[in-house]
């Protein structure tokens, strides 16, 4: 999933013909797509991606269908992985804060 302000940063054409189902905690929702080349490290993939109004501290959200090519590439994902990024995202929280401006 990609927010409709990253997707037109990005150039991706989004298609409102082809439409992605989403099953959330909000319920099922539909959404349009567009085709996105999706880079993490040095592995590369060609996705179709579901363009939807979220909140800008998470413009990207990264699915399972990325993440097991990852996994299928030797990549694994660790605890201090996972603690790194949620410091890392409370540092820019609290800049965010303190500055008063929107977070990155």
């Amino acid at each position: 999933m990609v927010s409709i302000e990253l997707a037109q940063l990005a150039g991706l054409t989004v298609d409102d013909a082809v439409r992605q189902t989403i099953r959330g905690v909000n319920g099922v929702a539909e959404y349009p797509t567009a085709r996105a080349r999706v880079r993490v490290r040095d592995q590369v993939q060609v996705v179709r991606v579901a363009v939807v109004q979220v909140a800008a501290v998470c413009p990207l959200l990264v699915g399972l269908d990325v993440i097991d090519g990852l996994f299928d590439a030797g990549y694994v994902l660790s605890r201090r992985d996972v603690a790194a990024a949620h410091a890392a995202a409370a540092a820019r929280a609290a800049a965010a804060a303190a500055t008063g401006s929107p977070q990155p």
